[in-house]
């Protein structure tokens, strides 16, 4: 049950303002989830690469935590979760996934850098908050104000946006639909996540698999990407919000010793596996009880 409870940090939904896009914009995004979903090879490959080389380059990064199925297909990637392929297939298809998702969390953090900025702050945050940017900056510290007001305010947009995807549905079940791209995006935005959400689910899915021997190093280098964004994104040391999101990369952390110490490969648990996983304690013992 307490696990259980901790997980619903990975269901919080997108706290950025919704994207409209075009009806062409909508089906080809919705093609593409299924493709990675349920095609062969030679599909797979086309999507993910093209996901990694220009989809994740041209959308805002955004666009894929409120459709989050191409998100999702992503890490079904790169947990090797394809039927009837091979093995050579699933790791060429883990490789490209983790790519894709690295794209995926260094444009998350770009994204933050700029909401977040001084240089595009609406005076309506207040005093508070420009003490503490200029505080911060003074001492020379790289900030992020991720509180939704902040966000709303700051966030640039040329249309009326929907602020997070439960009043975007429920405006949908109550004045319907005029345009076919409005019952993709309604459809699509089941299940939109934020973006503490997204790289709780990266960190928690890569973390159970350094049990694969063979990509150890592609997990690794996805982990430690994904926790420094995190970091700077939320400033994770000390807040007491992030004591759930640790202790789910934690209890996945439990289960990788578990199983190298049952495997006794005690040679891979301590480097690189026991530093990685002392990172993740230090920030929780950062964070006051």
């Amino acid at each position: 049950m307490e696990i259980m409870h901790k997980q619903q940090t990975l269901k919080e939904p997108c706290e950025i303002p919704y994207v409209t896009l075009n009806e062409e914009d909508e089906k080809r995004l919705f093609d593409l989830s299924v493709q990675l979903k349920f095609g062969d090879f030679r599909t797979v490959l086309i999507a993910t690469q093209s996901l990694r080389d220009c989809l994740l380059h041209d959308f805002p990064i955004e666009v894929f935590l409120q459709r989050p199925d191409i998100f999702k297909g992503l890490l079904d990637l790169l947990e090797g979760n394809q039927e009837g392929s091979s093995a050579t297939s699933k790791a060429v298809f883990t490789n490209l996934a983790q790519q894709a998702l690295l794209v995926m969390v260094r444009r998350l953090k770009n994204l933050y850098r700029f909401v977040g900025s001084n240089v595009n702050k609406a005076s309506e945050t207040g005093s508070a908050t420009s003490r503490y940017q200029s505080t911060m900056q003074a001492t020379g510290q790289e900030t992020v104000n991720t509180q939704p007001e902040y966000i709303r305010n700051s966030y640039p947009t040329s249309q009326e946006a929907f602020w997070n995807r439960e009043e975007a549905v429920q405006d949908q079940k109550k004045y319907g639909s005029h345009h076919s791209s409005d019952k993709l995006s309604a459809s699509s935005m089941q299940g939109a996540v934020s973006c503490r959400a997204a790289l709780g689910l990266i960190l928690t899915k890569s973390i159970y698999m350094l049990k694969d021997t063979e990509k150890v190093g592609l997990y690794i280098q996805l982990i430690k990407e994904t926790l420094q964004v995190a970091e700077f994104v939320f400033q994770i040391e000390g807040n007491r919000e992030f004591s759930e999101f640790l202790h789910l990369c934690l209890f996945a952390f439990d289960s990788v010793c578990k199983f190298y110490k049952e495997q006794l490969l005690t040679e891979v648990i301590v480097q690189p596996i026991l530093p990685l996983a002392a990172e993740f304690l230090c920030l929780l013992s950062s964070i006051p009880a």
